[in-house]
């Protein structure tokens, strides 16, 4: 746990840092609690996300206080698969920026943006221009992407959680087509062999 003055000054095992020129910093001044976008830990040099509370002692804000989780350990928490093991998601920023990536075996853990694979010549410039809108704009959005390697069902929705950066953040998941049709043929041929046993039963 960390202690900040209201000059963003931060003192750690006998080292001074300051804070005062992070966007969080100003956010929790401003009297919110906070949720950054990912930072470089200047006591640690890891890459973290911060969490934190302004410091109010008789309606007066006195500093802040705040905590950091390095962005790898919250891989796994928000990297649960879905749709049998085939989809996976991940956490973008307003602007597409990947800010917690899939450890999914099938998902592109290089891409430092959405758009490194949604932008290519298989998908239609309409539809990367509604993704891009839909971003902007805070809105859900769903359809087919070729994502570089296959066709993906891919959807968005905006993550309801009070943050310092700009914009929403979202959580991006994509299931392959291919796989989606091979279970839903299972589930219909199982269906249909349901209807012939009561048919022959009756």
């Amino acid at each position: 746990i960390y202690m900040a003055d209201t000059a963003g000054n931060v003192e750690l095992d006998g080292e001074h840092y300051n804070i005062a020129d992070r966007e969080y910093f100003s956010c929790g001044m401003q009297g919110h609690s906070f949720l950054s976008s990912p930072v470089i830990n200047r006591a640690t040099g890891r890459r973290v996300i911060v969490f934190g509370s302004p410091i109010v002692i008789q309606g007066q804000i006195t500093g802040l206080v705040f905590v950091t989780k390095r962005v790898e350990d919250l891989y796994e928490p928000f990297g649960v698969p879905f749709y049998n093991g085939d989809g996976y998601s991940y956490v973008t920023d307003a602007a597409g920026n990947v800010i917690i990536a899939s450890l999914h075996m099938d998902s592109n853990k290089t891409a430092g943006s959405i758009f490194e694979f949604a932008d290519n010549a298989r998908n239609a410039p309409d539809s990367i221009q509604a993704i891009r809108d839909g971003m902007d704009a805070g809105r859900e959005w769903a359809g087919t992407l070729y994502d570089g390697h296959e066709d993906s069902f891919f959807c968005y929705v905006p993550i309801d959680i009070p943050h310092s950066g700009s914009g929403n953040w979202y959580m991006v998941s994509l299931v392959p087509v291919g796989k989606m049709m091979r279970n839903g043929q299972a589930i219909l041929l199982r269906t249909l062999l349901l209807c012939a046993a009561v048919v022959c039963l009756t």
